[in-house]
């Protein structure tokens, strides 16, 4: 299988209980109950973030579409001529200029359009907002990415808690066993009380381990519950197995190639840093004119005539000439962000750089304390053998039955802990080169 650990059947997360109180998982399983809806918090947030980012480039196209709207009105009004100054006008034949006229009744019903026509600036704004949706989008891989390593290191250190209490119950029987062939060999006047107590020390040094073990054990399962956001009180067991696989080998450069294809967090900065370059140049483009059109049809008239049509359409020039100094405090702003942007993105490609170097030496280094380990388990287990048939016999002493108890402890851990490194140094390669996600789902 691509990922390696991985040899259980898959099921979705809509597959799985809501409140489990025993949960068998594999590790895409963790991952893909991590991703649900209401999974890890981290990914629900940048996907909120994302929703938000596509909102606001709605709103950045507004403002380049018309906006159509109706209005209607009845009005009841009065005119004073006296108010307007007519009262000493005098009209032929003797008539005077009424005081007052009115009321009179006006009634309009009218559809009016208006819209920018052509506004460079609102096209540069719509345009860094698209970019700013890409971004968030990326960073949405970019969350996937992150929770996917804390998963697979959790997983991980489950395994491995694991596989630690499984030497330890197996070191706990054969300590038994032990303390057993040391009672038998005194009972026989081969051996001396001392024997039977070295034995039970050893025993209850390997049940203290025991402990120790079980205690890391549900340590890292709490971990692993809390990035899946689930129920701390669920009973996890783990259907993958600590294995070792072998990586093929991968130059610098090719890892590096690839990380540039794939990493979901330097795309997301990328467009951050076009986004608020596209930023200053709308910002810039203010100071360009601008086109606005308009247009408006309806009828209007009184209740005792009918209501006439009446339109109006035309366009307006906008020339900015003066705003107080607006449009170069937001130039120097949006400077400054674009400069900052360009700042993170060459550190971005600097840690990548680092993550990956750092990640290959991790794999070689575990790949050969791994073979190290493997070949020095095989020895302490022979030596025990030997030591223990040759103790049986009389020809060797407790004590050496003790050191080579020891010895083979020390060896099982260390396997362990090449396997655990190995793995975590894989995670990490693969998180380095932004594929961590896909290869955990092949």
């Amino acid at each position: 299988m691509g990922w390696g650990i991985l040899a259980s059947t898959v099921c979705s997360a809509q597959e799985l209980p809501e409140s489990p109180t025993e949960l068998s998982i594999s590790l895409r399983q963790a991952l893909a109950l991590a991703f649900s809806k209401d999974g890890n918090a981290a990914v629900q947030l940048s996907r909120l973030e994302t929703k938000k980012a596509e909102a606001q480039s709605r709103e950045a196209l507004s403002v380049l579409l018309p906006n159509l709207y109706g209005t209607s009105g009845l009005t009841d009004y009065t005119e004073s001529f006296a108010a307007q100054g007519f009262t000493l006008v005098q009209l032929p034949f003797g008539l005077k200029l009424p005081q007052r006229l009115g009321p009179l009744d006006a009634a309009d019903v009218r559809a009016q359009l208006n819209g920018n026509l052509f506004d460079f600036s609102a096209i540069r704004r719509f345009q860094a907002s698209q970019a700013g949706t890409r971004a968030s989008k990326s960073e949405v891989d970019s969350a996937m990415e992150s929770v996917a390593a804390q998963v697979a290191r959790q997983y991980m250190a489950m395994l491995r808690a694991a596989a630690e209490v499984d030497a330890a119950e197996a070191n706990v029987k054969l300590g038994s066993a032990l303390v057993e062939q040391a009672r038998r060999v005194r009972e026989a006047g081969n051996g001396v009380a001392l024997d039977v107590t070295r034995a039970q020390v050893e025993l209850a040094e390997e049940q203290q381990r025991l402990q120790a073990a079980n205690g890391d054990l549900k340590e890292s399962q709490f971990n692993l519950l809390r990035t899946m956001r689930l129920s701390l009180d669920t009973q996890l067991h783990l259907t993958d197995r600590l294995e070792y696989i072998p990586v093929d080998p991968l130059t610098l450069t090719a890892a590096k190639s690839e990380a540039k294809k794939l990493r979901p967090d330097l795309q997301a900065e990328t467009e951050r840093q076009n986004e608020s370059r596209l930023a200053l140049s709308a910002t810039r483009m203010q100071r360009l004119p601008s086109i606005v059109g308009y247009a408006n049809y309806g009828t209007t008239g009184n209740a005792a005539q009918a209501l006439l049509p009446t339109y109006a359409l035309g366009i307006s020039l906008r020339l900015p000439v003066y705003d107080g100094g607006r449009q170069e405090a937001q130039a120097a702003e949006s400077l400054t962000q674009y400069r900052e942007e360009s700042v993170r993105v060459r550190d971005l490609n600097d840690q990548i750089d680092l993550e990956i170097r750092t990640a290959i030496e991790r794999l070689q280094t575990a790949e050969l304390q791994f073979k190290t380990a493997t070949s020095a388990l095989a020895l302490a287990e022979t030596e025990l053998d030997q030591t223990s048939r040759r103790y049986a016999e009389g020809v060797a002493g407790s004590i050496e039955v003790t050191d080579a108890q020891t010895k083979l402890a020390r060896a099982q851990d260390n396997r362990i802990a090449a396997l655990f490194s190995h793995n975590l140094a894989r995670i990490d390669l693969n998180y380095a080169m932004g594929s961590l996600v896909r290869m955990i789902e092949e």
